[in-house]
């Protein structure tokens, strides 16, 4: 499996695979069709100073 985390939200299946967040509904089969949420890959690691 791609997947890197995963957890339900009500009802639905909700997951991470390869830097893109995913919801699906459960069918009595497993997952349903999914839709992505957000993309993150074009995010990028910033370093930042704690401000204190």
């Amino acid at each position: 499996a791609d997947w890197e985390w995963a957890d339900l939200d009500g009802s639905k299946l909700v997951w991470v695979e390869k830097g893109c967040l995913y919801r699906a509904g459960m069918t009595k089969d497993g997952p349903g069709e999914p839709a992505l949420l957000h993309d993150f890959n074009p995010m990028t690691f910033r370093r930042l100073q704690a401000p204190y």
